[in-house]
């Protein structure tokens, strides 16, 4: 069976690459063929980003054109991973060139990620695949931190749909009324990478035994006091990832290919976060970890996953440093922890292979 993908695989960032990996590694163990659908439709990167007068003002002309340099590396880094592990169609541009494209497959997963996020994608209805020919099916899709309630227009277009799931509740309350919906775990939860870790000797010899390990792509409020403890705590070096360089790191890494980010979630002793799939990464590979979130803008999304699965304590606010240092001594009960994601795993491998399957 083919099967098209339609999701942000072309997103600058590790969770979007490896969410797009993931379902196509899920599918194929399903026995299915996947083709990532290469449509971007939404606004790239433009080529002069990082050059505007507050960039310039902050950073100087020098290290702007470093970091350009250095966020076109990445990107290409992350473009050669994808291309190595999924298998992808044209590049098309319009609904004409979808539908057409849409006829080469039986069925079209849209999703995972913030697929449905107006914030993101402007509402852009292909990805409620209004041009699909074919079976249409929702993967463990997402509205973000939608504030709208979804127009009439969109509706339709998901009536249509042959099944649809969510990745969150969020999702499902702004679905409640009208549709059936199966909430199911992001496909990096159930895809194997273990194979996805090979790095050089040489960055290998950079990184302590034990460290703590950061990864994050903005400032939130709290992380660097978290960072700051997490490190007083342990007493280890702090290694971090990501466009994030923390004051208190011992290693910067930058933008690194999955593989060292992969790698480095493998290796940690502990982790901190603010992100979504750093979050998923280290209950995957059963690290304890903190996610930290802004009391202004709490992370919904991140709430909810560690909430499904029982250890909703680790995403932490601004608190008293005794209190912190408690909570970073205080180990995860993965026992209980594995036992709901495996059973959601299942559950969510059940609703894909139905989903697929039925007529």
């Amino acid at each position: 069976m083919k099967v098209g993908i339609l999701t942000f695989h072309f997103a600058p960032n590790y969770g979007a690459v490896l969410q797009t990996v993931g379902t196509a590694r899920v599918l194929k163990e399903l026995s299915c063929e996947p083709v990532v659908i290469d449509y971007q439709g939404f606004g790239q990167v433009p080529f002069w980003y990082g050059f505007g007068p507050n960039s310039l003002k902050e950073h100087g002309l020098t290290n702007c054109i470093r970091n350009k340099i250095t966020f076109s590396k990445f990107k290409l880094q992350l473009i050669s991973y994808i291309k190595e592990n999924a298998l992808f169609s044209k590049r098309v541009t319009n609904i004409k060139e979808l539908a057409k494209l849409s006829e080469n497959f039986q069925a079209i997963l849209v999703g995972s990620d913030q697929i449905w996020n107006p914030e993101i994608t402007n509402d852009n209805r292909n990805y409620y695949l209004g041009f699909s020919k074919c079976r249409r099916i929702a993967w463990s899709a997402s509205v973000g931190d939608r504030k709208s309630s979804l127009s009439s227009e969109i509706l339709e277009d998901l009536k249509k749909f042959h099944s649809i799931s969510v990745r969150d509740e969020e999702t499902q309350n702004q679905l409640r009324i009208g549709f059936t919906t199966t909430l199911t775990a992001d496909p990096t939860l159930l895809a194997d990478f273990s194979q996805d870790t090979e790095i050089e000797n040489s960055l290998i010899k950079r990184i302590p035994k034990r460290f703590i390990l950061v990864y994050a792509f903005k400032h939130v409020d709290y992380l660097a006091s978290a960072i700051t403890i997490a490190k007083k705590t342990f007493g280890i070096p702090v290694i971090s990832i990501g466009s994030y360089k923390p004051e208190d790191t011992d290693v910067h890494l930058g933008n690194e290919a999955p593989s060292t980010w992969l790698w480095l979630f493998k290796q940690a002793s502990f982790v901190v976060t603010h992100s979504f799939h750093g979050t998923i990464f280290s209950l995957k590979n059963s690290k304890d970890f903190i996610c930290v979130s802004s009391q202004n803008a709490p992370n919904l999304r991140v709430h909810d996953l560690l909430k499904r699965y029982g250890c909703e304590d680790r995403i932490v606010y601004p608190c008293e440093e005794s209190v912190m240092s408690e909570l970073l001594r205080k180990s995860i009960d993965y026992d209980s922890v594995n036992r709901n994601i495996n059973n959601h795993v299942s559950l969510s491998k059940t609703y894909l292979r139905n989903a697929l399957n039925a007529r």
